[in-house]
């Protein structure tokens, strides 16, 4: 009987499987083995996914920031795919891409990557600049 109720919490209320099955004193495995049989390959939800479109605007901006030779952070650039990210109903755990996302993502566009490196440097050799604070 506990295990029925872990179920249902599980797939009408999606209570996770590890509270769940602490909640109703059932293993995870075998709570995990149900809950399969039951509605079919289990997947958690696909979060923080950006479009393509999404994706090809933050490498475009990344570009042209590289371009300018301003410095951009990882924060920079991380903050713009969840503002994209949740602006889609598809916001990233916590609402920021982890660290791990962000070398999935530099791996990906590798122009991206070596352009935000040498504006990095040159940002860096060049004293002289000042952003704006107005």
């Amino acid at each position: 009987m506990p295990l029925e109720l872990a179920v249902q919490a599980v797939m009408m209320q999606g209570v996770s499987f590890r509270k769940a099955a602490k909640l109703f004193g059932v293993g995870i495995s075998q709570l995990f083995s149900s809950v399969s049989k039951r509605r079919g390959k289990v997947s958690a939800p696909r979060t923080g996914l950006l479009r393509k479109d999404d994706e090809q605007l933050l490498v475009r901006r990344g570009l042209e920031v590289a371009h300018l030779g301003v410095k951009a952070t990882r924060v920079a650039v991380t903050t713009l795919a969840a503002k994209l990210a949740e602006k889609n109903r598809q916001p990233f755990k916590n609402y920021m891409p982890c660290y791990v996302w962000w070398h999935k993502f530099r791996r990906t566009h590798a122009a991206l990557d070596e352009a935000l490196a040498r504006a990095s440097t040159s940002a860096a050799e060049d004293d002289k600049f000042e952003p704006d604070r107005t």
